[in-house]
């Protein structure tokens, strides 16, 4: 019978991923990862081609749906729990992610004085912050894809501009 050492390099020499080769021998993958870090030390076994790495990303990257990823990240669930739902690992999530989700209380509040439809004058005023302040953070959770663009369509700035 072969060593474990010897199953380890046999299956990833057939392209097993990390997971799947750890389910086959029943140990956790982070004793995998000691044991294939030992062989790529002593040169027994060579790291994984960065095209075959970058393929295996994009694979795991079209699994998520980055969207839903960040609402729930946005709903306090961490990165290794929303890799989980989706069947990756944490740190394609916070790839994936980046820091495009990490919100202050601060901004929790303004996220939900703009959902309720009030003026950015409105929000200044419950905030007790000036004016520039808040159109840029606001701004700022816009281009994170945390509140949706509003339309100038109809507002009076539109209708002012066009007079």
């Amino acid at each position: 019978m072969a060593t474990r050492t010897q199953r380890i390099i046999a299956l990833r020499n057939r392209r097993y991923t990390r997971p799947a080769i750890a389910a086959r021998l029943g140990i956790s993958e982070n004793l995998l990862g000691v044991y294939l870090h030992g062989l790529l030390k002593k040169g027994i076994i060579k790291p994984i081609a960065p095209k075959e790495c970058r393929r295996r990303q994009r694979t795991a990257a079209s699994k998520v749906n980055v969207g839903a990823a960040r609402r729930m990240r946005f709903d306090g669930k961490t990165y290794r729990n929303i890799g989980r739902h989706f069947g990756v690992a944490g740190s394609t999530i916070s790839r994936l992610l980046g820091s495009t989700v990490r919100v202050t209380p601060m901004q929790r509040r303004l996220i939900c004085l703009h959902r309720q439809g009030l003026t950015y004058e409105a929000i200044a005023a419950r905030l007790r912050k000036p004016m520039g302040t808040v159109s840029v953070m606001l701004s700022r959770l816009v281009r994170k894809g945390l509140l949706p663009r509003r339309s100038r369509c109809g507002s009076s700035e539109s209708i002012q501009k066009t007079a």
